[in-house]
């Protein structure tokens, strides 16, 4: 399933539940990560490992160019755009099971399991969120490499139209 096809089937699934705010706010972070893959683009990277030779001066030179208006290596932009859309499924990890169980509190991990009874079914998606624990809360965050690929990513978003699609009349009747 290609990008397009996944944004498709996100804005029908949009246009068949309720218009709360708990619906909307998980669909506005859903856009966002598909904006976030397509400027990644082709360019997104599956690091394996650690940080180029001289990282650190360049870091310093974009930090320095970014408010002058010079751009980062595309490769940079490409991480941040990668980061930005992982961040962005992650924190629906958290915030969709709140959605369709309607509750405001609870710990990620137990209300996932509370709607999908089959682990395989967000294997990908659980990927993504660990990778994104990792780049939150680690001191050295993903500097050592990647371990989701981009086809990982596809993947937790295909996973996630699944949960949506399976889980909507819960979704409409709780947000009639």
């Amino acid at each position: 399933m290609t990008l397009k096809e996944i944004s498709e089937r996100l804005a029908q699934e949009l246009d068949d539940l309720p218009d709360h705010p708990a619906v909307v706010d998980v669909f506005d972070y859903l856009a966002g990560a598909i904006l976030s893959l397509e400027l990644a683009g082709r360019y997104f990277l599956n690091r394996r490992g650690g940080q180029v030779a001289n990282y650190k001066k360049m870091l310093s030179g974009y930090l320095s160019g970014i408010p002058e208006g010079r751009s980062p290596n595309p490769y940079w932009i490409c991480g941040y755009y990668a980061n930005s859309a992982m961040l962005r499924i992650a924190a629906c990890y958290d915030r969709i099971p709140k959605m369709v169980l309607k509750k405001k509190k609870g710990k990620a991990h137990h209300l996932i399991e509370a709607i999908c009874t089959d682990p395989s079914s967000y294997a990908n998606w659980k990927a993504v969120y660990e990778e994104v624990n990792k780049l939150k809360h680690d001191a050295e965050g993903l500097s050592s490499g990647r371990h989701v690929s981009r086809d990982e990513v596809m993947r937790a978003l295909k996973e996630i139209v699944s949960l949506l699609e399976t889980t909507k009349s819960s979704i409409i009747a709780a947000y009639r």
